[in-house]
């Protein structure tokens, strides 16, 4: 957090500086994390296919013009082994996350 109490113009840029670069380096770290990983990543809007990394790609066997922008349920059966529907299983798995603001 940034406090204005007493500070120069020079210090607030300087502050401004370091979290933008604090920034960059989180973001590159993510970024990494997500392209590097053995595990399919997808990033939603709701149902809708944002981004995701190679993995899902290769998973999928698409190329990502086929994949992103496209309903998760494209790429899932309509039910699944226990019988209920793909669209509510998701939405009983995502729910309960989305209100506690954790993703997985």
């Amino acid at each position: 957090m940034i406090s204005l109490d007493n500070k120069t113009t020079e210090e607030l840029r300087k502050e401004i500086e370091r979290l933008n670069t604090e920034l960059r380096i989180a973001q590159s770290r993510f970024k990494t994390s997500i392209e590097d990983s053995n595990d399919i990543s997808l990033l939603l809007n709701n149902d809708i296919i944002v981004n995701c990394n190679d993995k899902a790609l290769e998973v999928f066997k698409v190329g990502s013009k086929e994949f992103v922008g496209k309903s998760v349920f494209e790429f899932c059966p309509n039910f699944q082994a226990d019988g209920s529907a793909s669209a509510d299983k998701f939405q009983q798995k995502i729910n309960p996350e989305l209100s506690l603001g954790l993703n997985f």
